[in-house]
């Protein structure tokens, strides 16, 4: 997927999920659960601008 189309699917990923206060962890499992995705990755990277111009962005490596 890309573009829009990858877009409208994280916007609806997040549409009720709140990342503000939550743990690297937390956000991965959300992530892996929401995808049905294998805990099993080498590298996860993640960044986000949310609605208040705060940014969050991390990246595991394993």
């Amino acid at each position: 997927m890309r573009g829009t189309a990858a877009q409208a699917e994280i916007d609806k990923a997040f549409a009720t999920y709140n990342v503000t206060g939550k743990t690297r962890t937390q956000i991965v499992n959300h992530i892996l659960k929401t995808y049905k995705l294998s805990t099993r990755y080498q590298e996860f990277d993640f960044e986000a601008k949310l609605k208040n111009n705060k940014r969050v962005a991390f990246e595991i490596e394993r």
